[in-house]
């Protein structure tokens, strides 16, 4: 399922995924969007291809959907994957 919202001013779709432990961007978007990230923090995660990769560390993104601003943790993962909610 996508959900509009909105992140440093750039309008996004983000898939809410049930069975993700974490909030997850991709290096892409990342790049994209210029925030900065902490890469002392790597962790390892399981992609529902089954494939593990290890994360380039983390960030925290305010994520506007309108009526509700939600400010989270996201692990910043190589490729272009979508953005990821965890729930």
């Amino acid at each position: 399922m996508g959900v509009k919202g909105s992140v440093c001013g750039k309008n996004l779709v983000f898939m809410l995924d049930s069975g993700a432990s974490c909030n997850f961007l991709s290096a892409t978007l990342f790049r994209t969007l210029g925030v900065s990230f902490d890469s002392q923090v790597e962790y390892s995660v399981r992609l529902a291809d089954g494939n593990m990769v290890k994360t380039y560390g983390k960030t925290t993104l305010h994520v506007d959907f309108g009526a509700t601003i939600y400010s989270g943790t996201f692990h910043v993962v190589p490729g272009s994957i979508p953005l990821i909610l965890g729930m």
